[in-house]
């Protein structure tokens, strides 16, 4: 209303400059003198009348427009603050699940890095458990291939030695074969074994060795008594036996 008034005030005070001018533009340049009115002083008050109306519509709206601005500059203040908030808020609750994701990460590394340490450990124990067993394994091998080593020499040894009597019974043998074809004949003399013993002594006492049959043969002893004595006299160190002969010593 305060700007419809000043309006008015405003277009009443040059009303007569506005008429001085459009009179002023309706007179002729040859004719300074007279006043030629093409407009009726009715329809130009109707005009200016319109006009002020039409300037204070526009000035009505101009304010209204201002008016809707201001709210418009206080609701987006508004809104700019509230969203502010939110955010500021937002960002807030941002940063702390952050922070906590950051610890939750960092525990779980650390529990990672304690893990990763207890199997380093645990895999250094087993390399050396399995470096411990490993020698203690191939110190048994070793042990075991020597034993094998030696009881294979051992029995090696016991089948020579077999070899070696299996061959002096062969030669025995074959000895007692070529004696056969003579078909000698003893004749067992009946002595006691005391008897017996110094025929024995003294017949080893003339030197040469000799064999249990020779003894029998040339003694007239039975044969068992004579293997009997000969052993007897063979524990007591008298005689001795060398190549599956008899000798004294």
């Amino acid at each position: 209303m305060a700007i419809e008034n000043a309006l008015g005030r405003r277009l009443t005070k040059s009303l007569a400059q506005i008429l001085d001018e459009m009179d002023k533009d309706s007179r002729p340049a040859a004719e300074p003198a007279i006043r030629v009115m093409r407009k009726s002083l009715p329809q130009i008050l109707d005009e200016m009348d319109e006009n002020i109306r039409a300037a204070i519509e526009a000035a009505r709206m101009a304010e209204e427009a201002a008016r809707l601005a201001r709210e418009a500059a206080v609701a987006t203040a508004k809104a700019a603050k509230v969203a502010a908030d939110e955010a500021a808020l937002r960002a807030e609750k941002a940063s702390a699940a952050t922070v906590k994701t950051a610890e939750e990460t960092a525990r779980r590394m650390e529990e990672a890095a304690l893990k990763a340490e207890e199997t380093a450990r645990s895999a250094s124990y087993d390399a050396r458990e399995a470096t411990r067993i490993a020698k203690e394994v191939a110190l048994a091998a070793r042990e075991a291939a020597a034993a094998a080593v030696a009881k294979a020499a051992e029995e090696a040894a016991v089948k020579v030695e077999m070899l070696q009597r299996i061959k002096s019974l062969e030669k025995r043998i074959k000895s007692l074969e070529d004696a056969i074809p003579e078909k000698k004949v003893v004749v067992l003399r009946e002595i006691s074994k005391e008897e017996a013993e110094k025929e024995i002594l003294e017949l080893f006492s003339q030197g040469g060795t000799l064999y249990y049959s020779d003894i029998a043969e040339q003694l007239g002893l039975d044969l068992k008594l004579v293997v009997e004595i000969c052993n007897k006299l063979q524990s007591r160190g008298e005689i001795e036996v060398v190549d599956d002969t008899l000798q004294r010593r």
